[in-house]
């Protein structure tokens, strides 16, 4: 009996090696395995994350983008409003200068009006109190300063021309 035992015993002693061998295997795979399953969830991780940066940014990009056609537009219009406020602004220069023409104008044709009417009064009391017999009178050439709005020198100077302020 101890022949049989002998080769049983080997046997299994040879088992047990080989039972033992393959425990290491697949330990090592297992261990292997859940390496790579761990790094396979890492990386679907990493990779759900990168998805949602993703689409964060896209809208991010969308939204900048429609805020800059949106800038973009407003720029546009105020160089518009730029362009005609200018042109308004040259059109209101010209119209200020030739209301100011007009005006000086019309204050030289006012001081002519009174100058000539001054002149006419006093020619008329120079006359009524020097009367003349037939032959022409000289009529004074100092005109009356009381009456002149602007004193001697609008009497006796025509008014002068003043520049036109712009």
């Amino acid at each position: 009996m101890s022949d049989q035992s002998l080769p049983h015993e080997e046997s299994t002693g040879a088992e047990a090696a080989k039972l033992t061998r393959r425990r290491k295997k697949m330990q090592v795979a297992r261990s292997t395995a859940a390496a790579a399953t761990a790094k396979l969830t890492d990386l679907e991780g990493r990779l759900e994350s990168l998805t949602r940066l993703r689409r964060q940014q896209k809208a991010a990009l969308r939204e900048a983008k429609s805020q800059q056609s949106v800038l973009e537009s407003a720029v546009k219009a105020s160089t518009r409003q730029r362009r005609s406020l200018r042109e308004s602004r040259k059109d209101a220069r010209k119209a200020a200068a030739k209301a100011q023409r007009r005006a000086h104008e019309v204050e030289s044709r006012y001081d002519r009006a009174v100058l000539a009417d001054m002149v006419h009064r006093e020619k008329q009391a120079d006359l009524t109190t020097h009367p003349t017999s037939g032959a022409v009178a000289r009529p004074s050439t100092r005109p009356a300063l009381d009456e002149s709005p602007h004193g001697a020198v609008a009497a006796i100077a025509p008014a002068r021309e003043r520049p036109v302020e712009e």
